[in-house]
């Protein structure tokens, strides 16, 4: 468990200097009590602008924000390997997006309200 732990405060500082390098804005870390991880930009008390949020079970979501929502680009990652980079928009992929199974396959296409939409 300690090396789990390692493992994510060192992505976190990456995170960090990453998210310093694109802004000038100031870049918060809050810790839930869950176990969940935000950094990243934040107005009026919510996620506002870039920020990457670590979940306890390890899936992470890297990308914009908007009044505490995933909105815009952004990439979120599952613990299984699997991953989707693209838009999103209220929390979920909506807009033009690539799902990426951890075995290979690949979804690239239009989704809407977080489901696939057409053939891709």
């Amino acid at each position: 468990m300690k090396i789990n732990q390692t493992i994510l405060i060192a992505a976190i500082a990456l995170s960090s200097q990453s998210l310093m390098a694109q802004t000038d804005e100031p870049i918060k870390t809050y810790t839930f009590p869950n176990g969940d991880i935000y950094v990243g930009q934040m107005k009026n008390g919510k996620f506002d602008g870039h920020g990457v949020y670590t979940y306890a079970n390890g899936q992470k979501y890297d990308g914009e924000w908007r009044e505490g929502q995933m909105e815009g680009r952004g990439t979120f990652s599952w613990t299984n390997g699997n991953r989707y980079e693209g838009e999103f928009h209220a929390g979920l992929r909506h807009g033009e997006g690539t799902y990426y199974y951890a075995g290979g396959d690949k979804f690239s296409g239009e989704w809407r309200n977080g489901i696939k939409d057409g053939h891709g």
